[in-house]
Formats: C-alpha cells, structure tokens, sequence
C-alpha cells in the first residue's frame, strides 16, 4: 500500500499534476474545501476575465487524496463596465450628463452656448465641460450723477448745467442698456442765468435799471457839469460817462508878491519898490478872479528915496525879492531845488526815476510829484499761491489814449490784501504776465480788454476786483525748471572746440 501511494506521488510529479495536500485518508483540498475521495469538483483557470471573454473551466477529479488537473480557481466571472464621476455624481456606463463650460452667461446670452453633452464609455467621460449647471447674469444699472438708474429706465440729461440769459438748455434722452448708458450729456439739470447787473462807480445797478452819470467827479469855478443817463442791459452799461456825482469847485485864489489874495478881494500894487526924491510912486488896484490877478503892478510897497546930499553919487535900487515855490504843502525857496519822483513805487527789478525841479521866481521846473519811491518786492519764486492773490482793476475802462489798455494802474496783493503793489502800464511781473496770457486765452477779453471774467466790487471803490474762482489754480500755473542758452565768449573759435552752454532758471508758466 505504501508503495502505491509513492507511485502516485511520483505520476503527479512527472506529469506536472496538482494535489493539494494529499491526505492518506483519500481526500482532497481546494480553495479550502475538502474533496472526497473519487469526487470531482469544477476549477478555473482565472477568477475574472475581461469583458467579452468566457471563463475557462476543467473538472478536477480527487483519487486517493490526490486533485488531477492545474485550474487553481473555485470561482471566475466576467468584469463589468466602470461608471463615471462628474461633480460628485456618479455616472453609469453609457450615461449621458449635460456639461457647461462656464458657471454664468452674459445677459442676454443662452447657457446653451456654452453646454456639453458628456457620456460615460467604461470609466471614461467624454468632452471637457467642467460645471454642472449655468445661470444667464441679469441686467446691469448704470449711475448718472450719483443716482442709480436699472436696466431699461431712462433719464433726462443736459449739455450744460447753466445756459446764459436769453439762450436755451440743450437735452438729451439716456437709456440705461445692460450697464451702458446712451448719448453724452453730462448734467442732471440745467439753469438759465439770471441776467447779469452792471458796475458803476463801486456799486451795482440791476438789469434794466437806469443811473445818471456825469463826464467828470468836478469841474473848475464856471463850468458845468455835463450829466448823461446809462441803463444796464445784462451786464453792459449804456453811454460812457464814468462818474454818478460831480461838483463845481471854489474859485481860486490868487498870490500876490508872497501873500494870497481871496478871490474877489483887491491888493494895492506898486510898480516898483522905490522912486527916486521928487517923483510919486505909481500904483493901481489889482482885483483876484478866480486865481487871476489884474494889472501887472508887482509889489506891495513903495517908498521915495530921500534927498540926494550935495553932488550924491548914484544910488542903484535893490533889486526885488524872488518868488518861492509850493509843492505838496512844502516852500521851495527860488534858487534852490528839491529832488522829487515820478511814481511812489515801481515793479520789482524796475528803478525809481527821480527828477531835480529848481525853483527859479515862483516857477517849479519839471513835473515830478513824489517826495519818495520804492522798488516792490521780488515776487516769490519756486512757489505758486494763487489763492492769496487779489487783482484789483480800476473801476471804469481805461482807453488807448496813453493810459495803457486794460490793467493800466492795476494793484496786486500776494498775501490776501495786507500788503499792494501798483502796477504802471504793461510792466506786469512774469507770474502775473504768465496768468493774464492764460485768462485771455481761455476766456476772451470784455470790453475793457481785460479776461472776460466776473469781477466784483472791491472795498477801495476806485478799484474792482477779479473773481478769485476764474484764477488758474497751481496744477495750471507753477515755476518750472528750463535750461536757456548761456552767452560765452570763446577765444578759440575752432569749430570742434565749440561747446552748447546752457543755464536753468525758474520760469513761471500756465497750461494753455
């Protein structure tokens, strides 16, 4: 018996036949399971196969503990298809989902124009669509002047916010299409002004109103006053007379030999100082009419000169004293001078003009009037404060007649009218030149040919004051840096040695 046992064992050998744990009793095992003697049981070669493939089966037979056959399997089934995932959901095998590309469309525009239908082949989704749902975006507002306008509404806008008297406000209709608003008109309402006033002699007169104004503020002793009436038509004033008063003035009175003599009162005059013995001093009553004296008689005294002694020698008669001379409440004596100026205060980098004026019998030579004269300030450099200037005009216009057009005798303050300068004709300071080539440019002239700006009353009623709100401001006007050519003298005028020499200096400039 022992000896058929090792004969099987050794038949399994050779032939490469399977036995699992061969027990003496006669059984057999298999995947666990015990096989009786002469029993068989079905095996497989692999325990899955692949889809569309067949599992591959043998029957194993048990004889005396031994398992003939090789398939090592109990079981074997056929694999099935994978499912998908998409978003978190599973997706069967040939399932179809529909995909989008994008989460939310324009308004207006379909999510189907972005949609992907997806289908699951084995574990493998087709397409590229990354979201599961998509939603069409809703209409933007639109803002017109800090108010919020929604999707369709409309609103009235206007060109200008202000229209000047006598014309219209021009208006469009906007429509607000999905955060788009139609037309161009800016503004949300639009006034016509008020017409403008008028200003005469420091005051205001209304539109419409009527004043009476008089060629001159005085006439001499004997004249008159010649009136004209002017009415305001939306701030230009009828006529040119520039004075609301005017006054006839006192009649002069006239000066006699160092003494005045009241208009209408006689002097006594001799025609000379002395006569000789034996002749009558000659004299005649001279009468003062409104500062001209009558007759020609000079002095105020006469007297005979005594008896010639025996043979006297001839006496020569003194001559008469010399007239002096007045000026601003100051006696200048004849022969001697005073040395006045033209101007009380000339520009910065200007010079004072003086003027020596002899006093020759009672006559002042030359024409100067100032007992002092100061040179301005230098105007600040580097700096632009244009809110501390105040620019005064004179109060009427000024006309081509050798009184300078426009600015002629304007008055600046730098530091908000504690402190003035006057300003002569053109002579303007370069900032202040810089600023009125600026204002013309953008505004025009008026009819003073001065900017076409508002200018309001000043507290010095011989001056009007240009509105500060139309200066440029410091992003307009500043001091910039430039580099001008240098003037230099080079000896050696060999054209390779010459050389560009530049200076930089500040220069006040406004943006045109």
């Amino acid at each position: 018996m022992t000896y058929l046992k090792s004969f099987f064992v050794f038949i399994v050998t050779m032939y490469g036949l399977s036995a699992n744990a061969a027990i003496l009793d006669g059984t057999c095992q298999f995947n666990g399971q015990i096989i009786p003697n002469d029993t068989q049981v079905v095996a497989y070669q692999n325990s899955t196969v692949p889809i569309g493939e067949a599992c591959v089966s043998e029957n194993r037979l048990c004889v005396d503990g031994i398992l003939y056959g090789s398939f090592a399997y109990a079981t074997c089934e056929v694999a099935q298809n994978a499912s998908c995932l998409f978003n978190g959901v599973s997706i069967a095998h040939e399932e179809t989902v529909v995909a989008y590309h994008s989460s939310s469309v324009a308004f207006g525009v379909s999510c189907n124009t972005v949609a992907e239908v997806r289908t699951c082949n084995n574990g493998v989704l087709t397409g590229s669509a990354q979201y599961s749902s998509c939603n069409s975006n809703s209409p933007r507002a639109c803002l017109f002047n800090g108010v919020t306008l929604d999707h369709g509404d409309t609103v009235t806008a206007f060109l200008e916010s202000t229209s000047q008297y006598g014309g219209q406000c021009r208006s469009e209709d906007r429509t607000c299409n999905d955060g788009t608003l139609s037309g161009t008109y800016q503004f949300s309402a639009c006034n016509i002004d008020q017409p403008a006033s008028c200003l005469f002699d420091g005051r205001n007169i209304a539109h419409g109103e009527t004043v009476n104004a008089f060629a001159q503020s005085s006439v001499m002793y004997g004249s008159q006053c010649t009136q004209q009436s002017r009415t305001c038509d939306n701030g230009t004033l009828s006529g040119s007379y520039n004075f609301s008063s005017c006054t006839v003035g006192n009649p002069a009175n006239c000066s006699f030999d160092g003494r005045t003599v009241v208009h209408g009162e006689s002097v006594t005059a001799f025609e000379s100082l002395t006569v000789d013995y034996g002749q009558s001093c000659l004299s005649q009553a001279r009468s003062c009419n409104n500062g001209l004296l009558s007759g020609s008689y000079s002095h105020s005294s006469c007297s005979v000169n005594p008896a010639p002694p025996v043979e006297p020698l001839p006496v020569e008669p003194p001559p008469p004293a010399p007239l002096s001379c007045s000026i601003n409440g100051k006696t200048v004596q004849s022969g001697d001078s005073i040395t006045l100026f033209q101007s009380a205060s000339v520009p910065y980098g200007s010079v004072c003009q003086s003027e020596t004026r002899n006093c020759v019998n009672g006559v002042l030579s030359g024409s100067a009037q100032y007992e002092s004269c100061i040179v301005q300030p230098k105007p600040p450099i580097n700096t632009c404060d244009i809110n501390n200037i105040i620019w005064e005009f004179p109060n009427v216009c000024r006309g081509n007649w050798g009184m300078g057009v426009g600015y002629f005798k304007s008055r600046v303050s730098r530091d908000g009218g504690k402190t003035w300068t006057v300003i002569m004709k053109n002579r303007l300071p370069d900032d202040l030149k810089q600023i009125w080539g600026f204002m013309v440019n953008k505004y025009g002239y008026n009819q003073c040919k001065r900017p076409n700006v508002q200018y309001v009353p000043s507290v010095n009623k011989k001056f009007v004051v240009m509105k500060s709100s139309f200066l440029p401001s410091c992003e307009q006007c500043k001091f910039v840096e430039v580099e001008t050519p240098k003037k230099t003298c080079h000896k050696n005028k060999h054209k390779n040695n010459k050389q560009k020499n530049t200076t930089k200096k500040s220069v006040f400039m406004c943006k045109k």
